[in-house]
Parts: C-alpha cells; structure tokens; sequence
C-alpha cells in the first residue's frame, strides 16, 4: 500500500490580507477547513501543518496533528513553496519512497469523493509524478487572455483562432486548481517540481471552487456557504 503525507503549508504574513490563514469563515478559521479534510481521508499522524506562525501553530495542535515549525528562512515573502517542501521532507524525515498531497489552506472547499477518484487515478498510472485537480477555463479562456504592451496594444496568447468561435465549441483548456498537488516525493526531489513528468489532471466541480487570495474571494467563499454549495 501506497503511503501519503499530507502536507498543509500556512505562513503567517500574507502581503494582501492580513493573518488570511486564521481569518474566520463562517466563524471557523481558514486553515481549518483544510485540516478537517485532511482529517476526513488520513490518520494524524499522517498530517503536517507547516508555518511560522504561533497562532496556526497552536491550532494545528489543537486538532494533535503535526508541526514542521518553519524557521525565518523558510517564512519570507521570497520563499518559494518548492523550498519549503524540500527543508520539510528533510527536517521532517519524511520517507523519500512516500508521496505528498499537498492543501493549500486558500482552498478550502474540498469533496472527499473527489480525492479519493484523484488518488486512484495517480495509483493507477505509475508513470505519472503527479495528479493535480483542474478546473475548465469558461470565461476566461486562453484564446482571449494576453499582455497589454507598451504601446497599449493586447497581444492575445497565440493558441488557437478562436475569437468568433461559440464559446461552447471551443476546444476545452483547464487551469490548475491548487485544491490538490499528489506528487511523488522521489520525483520531486529528482525534478525540483510539483508537476514532473506525466502529470495526470482530473476536473473538479467549478462551483464549489474558490482560491482565497483577495478579499472578495472571502465574500465568494461566504455565497457558496451560504447557498449550501458545499
């Protein structure tokens, strides 16, 4: 039988919202959502909250699951979440034949039928690194995503000519969800990557999805609460 670590990454300071992984949602905390999930699908044991700060640190222990109690080095704005990961699995310990499920606390609705589909599928297709939740891009699909130059003109991405196709005829495209990262640690130390080689990807239900990075991305993680979309 395979073996999982789950790993919950939680840095104290956020640039745009403050304390946003212990900011209450529906009188509940943010991290806590995804620890609770966590929960759903493994033992404690098995679950590492990692951060910086004290008041993470103390709810992650309320719950008895692991610390990887981050160092200042590890807790900048420039840290990278890859260099995080790695100073885990090595001051953890943690067996390198194993593979990380990585729940990012900013997204935090989550269906244990879901997971379980998506775990299979990395079990099934060995030569695959990684299994990673998407979600289908619909109103903001590539062919009409670009850069504004210097001179005020859009550039759209050159994928396809689709600009007077039926938004339904479109060929589909998804973008990573950040719901859920399967990775085998082995590869991963070996491609200094989430993805690696061969990444499998299975669509997750849009409308229960929702990445808290702004404010407003609060009130939209409140509607689906409160119309009981989740």
């Amino acid at each position: 039988m395979k073996k999982y670590i789950y790993f919950i990454p939680a840095r104290g300071g956020s640039k745009r919202i403050k304390d946003k992984n212990i900011k209450l949602l529906d009188d509940k905390p943010l991290i806590s959502y995804s620890i609770e999930f966590a929960l759903k699908v493994a033992h404690k044991s098995e679950i590492f909250v990692s951060s910086d700060s004290p008041k993470i640190n103390s709810i992650a222990s309320d719950y008895g699951i692991n610390i990887h109690d981050r160092s200042e080095e590890f807790a900048k704005d420039s840290t990278s979440m890859l260099d995080t990961v790695i100073d885990f699995i090595e001051s953890q310990k943690i067996d390198k034949e194993a593979n990380l499920v990585i729940l990012q606390p900013t997204t935090p609705f989550r269906e244990k039928s879901f997971f379980l589909e998506l775990k299979d599928l990395f079990e099934k297709n060995i030569s695959s690194s990684s299994a990673l939740s998407v979600v289908k891009c619909n109103f903001f699909h590539p062919s009409k995503i670009g850069k504004i130059n210097n001179l005020r003109y859009l550039d759209l991405l050159d994928i396809e000519k689709q600009d007077n196709v039926d938004n339904e005829k479109k060929e589909a495209y998804y973008v990573i969800s950040g719901s859920f990262y399967i990775i085998s640690i082995k590869d991963l130390l070996n491609n200094l990557s989430f993805i690696g080689n061969n990444p499998l990807a299975l669509a997750e239900n849009a409308s229960i999805h929702c990445n808290i990075n702004e404010e407003v991305d609060f009130e939209i993680a409140k509607f689906i609460l409160k119309n009981k979309a989740f």
